[in-house]
């Protein structure tokens, strides 16, 4: 057997013509070994290396098969190119000059780096030839520059080679530029989803088919962050089922509808819970859905901060009740105050000497209107329970003293503090100043040359007291204050039983009138309850003094 026996023929796979050749060249007794792309450059080597070790002088038999290493050097479907110690070209096929552009006479003998290394790179291009010069291996995906100036992604593959004693360095050129173009594409595809992701209020975990968590976006950083989660990498690596459950009841519920969803059983789940802090209440609604890629299934999860619509909802919750309590008492009110303008009637339908019947029914009228005046100060407020008496009492003795066309003439001085009363209070009160006023522009000024009305309404903390006097004639001696049998005084003494205040009457120098009402809720201004009729009402019977409608008659709490 020849030495040629024992170097193969390299030849690549794939083409019908190397087929015919790889069976001629067996018939001569040759071993003959097909490659592909991959391992063309190891082949090629070995072969190269064997027919150096075993080159004689005569060795006519080895020469007639260059033709075939030249066919596959030159037509194979990578670039290739031989340099030499210099770092110049001494062959390159015909891939190579399609790839960068260059005819085979412009290129051999020409530096490599000059030809296809840009500028910018050629300290890179010259440390990979030393690298493959100096007897190493070497991969590396770079850039090339074309004939026309264009430049193109490659990956280059270099390897020593030995010929006849000599140092060369034999590598392979393939475009990447459609793989990098993809990469790019998918790199920008996920700096936009993660860009996305980042964005969004909601904290987000992706995680694998075991649970595994892959990814979170800055929200849940952020949250990690603010609530002291001392996860390394806010718990990228971590198993979000072994690591989130069993804190609470609603972290386990959680965590077991998630494991579900990863494990396939379900695809979505939807649930809220609280996540309260030491310093605020706080409630999310957490997602999870399954989805397919093409590294395995993943599971996205969610959690979104409702604590403002569960405020709003509580709110509204505590609004409607307010409502429906408002609404209770608004029937009861109204049913109330019906039942005080018939016990009104009833008391000024008593036989009354010398009292006109028209006269009657406007001092009736004025006690009605008395009540409307503070039913329309409660709907302007906006607070329809709570009202200061300083916004009630200046609007009430006006509208008392347009009643009188002798009201130009008297002096009226108001000194009013910020007292704020409830209107079960206020209504029977402002009847009360109501008559006073009254009574005083009826009788009190028949012969006085300045006449005037003094309110003054004042707190200390402990009571309120309202002092009211003009500087009338005072009441007649026929007349007494503490068992009055006139219908304004019979009214007050009343209507201050009923609200709990002690009242003192002087008539001596005008008449004055002190009302000490105790702070708080007084008796009879108790807030309602659901299936609650109200404290009983007291209002005068004719004839016989004072009854007591209790809730069989009226569910009472107002005057």
């Amino acid at each position: 057997m020849s030495q040629s026996d024992h170097i193969p023929v390299v030849l690549l796979a794939g083409d019908a013509s190397i087929v015919a050749v790889k069976q001629r060249l067996e018939e001569k007794g040759l071993r003959v070994v097909l490659v592909n792309e991959e391992n063309v450059l190891t082949e090629v080597r070995r072969a190269s290396e064997i027919s150096a070790a075993q080159a004689t002088p005569q060795q006519p038999e080895a020469r007639t098969d260059e033709p075939f290493f030249e066919h596959l050097f030159h037509h194979s479907p990578v670039a290739v190119v031989m340099v030499d110690e210099t770092d110049r070209v001494r062959k390159c096929n015909a891939e190579f000059t399609r790839l960068f552009g260059y005819e085979s006479s412009d290129a051999e003998g020409q530096l490599v780096n000059d030809l296809i290394v840009p500028a910018q790179m050629s300290e890179d291009g010259s440390e990979l030839s030393r690298q493959v010069l100096t007897g190493n291996r070497a991969y590396r995906e770079t850039v090339r520059r074309r004939k026309d100036g264009a430049l193109i992604d490659v990956a280059i593959t270099g390897a020593p080679l030995a010929v006849q004693g000599r140092r060369y360095a034999f590598a392979i050129y393939q475009d990447i530029t459609a793989r990098r173009l993809a990469e790019r594409a998918r790199q920008r595809l996920e700096r936009f989803v993660r860009g996305v992701l980042n964005a969004l209020p909601d904290s987000i975990a992706v995680l694998d088919e075991t649970g595994t968590i892959l990814m979170v976006n800055e929200s849940c950083q952020r949250f990690a962050r603010d609530n002291g989660l001392a996860w390394p990498d806010y718990g990228v690596g971590r198993n979000y089922l072994t690591e989130s459950g069993g804190r609470t009841d609603s972290a386990t519920e959680a965590t077991r509808g998630i494991g579900r969803v990863v494990a396939g059983e379900q695809q979505h789940l939807s649930l809220e819970y609280p996540c309260h802090s030491a310093s605020e209440q706080r409630w999310f609604l957490m997602r999870a859905s399954r989805f397919a890629t093409e590294d395995g299934p993943r599971t996205v999860v969610i959690h979104t901060n409702i604590t403002e619509r569960k405020q709003a909802e509580q709110q509204i919750s505590e609004l409607l009740g307010e409502k429906e309590l408002l609404l209770r008492e608004t029937h009861h009110r109204v049913k109330n105050n019906l039942g005080v303008i018939r016990g009104l009637l009833a008391l000024e339908g008593e036989p009354q000497e010398g009292t006109s019947s028209s006269t009657i029914l406007q001092d009736a009228a004025s006690r009605v209107g008395t009540m409307m005046t503070l039913y329309d100060r409660l709907y302007r407020s906006g607070e329809y329970r709570d009202m200061s008496l300083r916004d009630y009492l200046p609007s009430l003795v006006a509208e008392i003293m347009r009643q009188f066309e002798s009201a130009s003439s008297v002096e009226t001085v108001l000194r009013i503090d910020d007292v704020v009363l409830g209107a079960k209070t206020l209504s029977p009160l402002g009847i009360m100043i109501t008559e006073m006023i009254t009574n005083s522009m009826k009788h009190a000024f028949t012969a006085v040359d300045a006449p005037r009305i003094e309110l003054v309404m004042q707190t200390d903390g402990a009571v309120t007291t309202l002092t009211y006097a003009d500087n009338g004639v005072g009441l007649p001696d026929s007349v007494s204050a503490t068992a009055p049998e006139s219908f304004g005084l019979r009214l007050i003494h009343l209507l201050a039983d009923q609200i709990g205040a002690s009242l003192r009457v002087h008539g001596d120098a005008g008449t004055s009138y002190t009302i000490t009402l105790p702070n708080g809720r007084p008796r009879g201004d108790r807030d309602l309850k659901a299936g609650s009729t109200g404290p009983a009402c007291l209002v005068p019977r004719a004839n016989t003094g004072y009854a007591e409608l209790g809730p069989k008659d009226g569910p009472g709490g107002d005057v």
